[in-house]
């Protein structure tokens, strides 16, 4: 660990060598022009390379230090980091000014042009300094994304695998057994048989039915010549038949407003809140609205289920809410949950419709 953080340190170094030799090039060209001879050439380049390297290295140094010593400062932080920044490019500009020139020029330069140089050094280094942040943090929030995503991925195939396993493995295990009994039974009892294919009638109708609704999950609008209401119903009736819910639903508003983006988003909302309220909730019945005017969407979905006291879970507690609420706000919504023990749960989205057309 200790080596990988040296080679970043290091890297970051020669980066900085590098501009500093593009610097020492500009501004030697800029005042000598033609009028430039060789140890003048060695003395900006060698002061170039050192003030770069250097500068950049320390820096980078004091910045890490500064997140271990004051890591307790939260978004303050990157007042004692510039501070940092300042003081030690300024003070590396100052030592390399006096060391090169004493070594190559066999003289000490002007102490007043000097401090001038470290002043404007240490505010280009500033500037340098929150030019990374902002790069950095945009960076860091590019690859938490990511990881979100692929923990999404991740967390969405293992529930897939674990529905086939509980309900479809489950059943095709009991169609087996119970082919193998009606093939006993055939010429002995074929009032059992015929009670047996009863049963398994019902039971390839399961199937089909917990089938249709994995389908719908991993394509629920993609290749399917439906409007965005009508893929919604059809979710919402699914739900219906396989586990005899009393679910209503009333959709009112211009459906087009909607971009795609949005309604897969809006749709794996109404699918996670479902899938919650048929495996915790305990509910009878369920309500499902969504309405889009003036601008703007509004979803609820309604239960009167056993409820959640999402004082005692995480924010915007009960189960898969996260989830939901990282979807809506990558599309500028919110999301929230109004839900107590023995009184059911409502969950709320709201989103600009104007923000997400196209």
């Amino acid at each position: 660990m200790i080596e990988k953080k040296l080679c970043q340190l290091i890297n970051t170094g020669a980066k900085g060598a590098f501009a500093g030799i593009v610097i020492a090039m500009l501004y030697m060209l800029a005042s000598f022009g033609s009028k430039i001879h060789l140890p003048t050439i060695s003395y900006f380049l060698l002061f170039g390379i050192s003030a770069g390297f250097f500068i950049s290295f320390l820096a980078a140094l004091a910045d890490r230090l500064c997140k271990q010593i004051f890591a307790g400062f939260g978004k303050y932080l990157l007042i004692p980091q510039l501070i940092s920044t300042y003081i030690v490019s300024a003070l590396t500009f100052f030592c390399l000014s006096f060391i090169i020139s004493k070594v190559l020029l066999g003289y000490y330069p002007e102490v007043m042009s000097v401090f001038n140089a470290c002043f404007w050094t240490g505010m280009a280094s500033l500037i340098v300094a929150l030019i990374f942040k902002v790069i950095e943090e945009k960076e860091e929030k590019l690859h938490l994304e990511k990881e979100n995503r692929e923990l999404a991925v991740i967390e969405e195939r293992s529930r897939i695998a674990r529905e086939l396993h509980d309900s479809v493995s489950q059943n095709l295990f009991g169609i087996s057994l119970s082919l193998k009994t009606a093939e006993f039974l055939l010429d002995t009892d074929m009032q059992k048989t015929r009670a047996i294919i009863g049963q398994l009638q019902g039971m390839v109708q399961e199937v089909q039915t917990e089938m249709r609704l994995m389908i719908y999950e991993l394509r629920p609008l993609a290749l399917e010549n439906k409007s965005f209401f009508e893929a919604l119903e059809n979710l919402a009736g699914l739900f219906r038949m396989r586990y005899n819910l009393d679910l209503k639903y009333n959709m009112k508003g211009n459906e087009e407003s909607i971009g795609s983006a949005a309604k897969v988003t809006l749709y794996r909302i109404l699918q996670e809140s479902l899938n919650n309220v048929v495996k915790h909730a305990q509910a009878d019945t369920v309500t499902v609205t969504l309405e889009i005017n003036n601008g703007t969407g509004k979803m609820m979905i309604k239960d009167d289920g056993r409820g959640c006291d999402t004082v005692s879970l995480p924010p915007l507690g009960c189960y898969g809410i996260n989830n939901m609420r990282e979807r809506i706000k990558s599309l500028g919504g919110q999301i929230a949950v109004d839900s107590s023990s023995g009184k059911g749960t409502t969950v709320t989205v709201v989103f600009p419709v104007q923000h997400l057309e196209g």
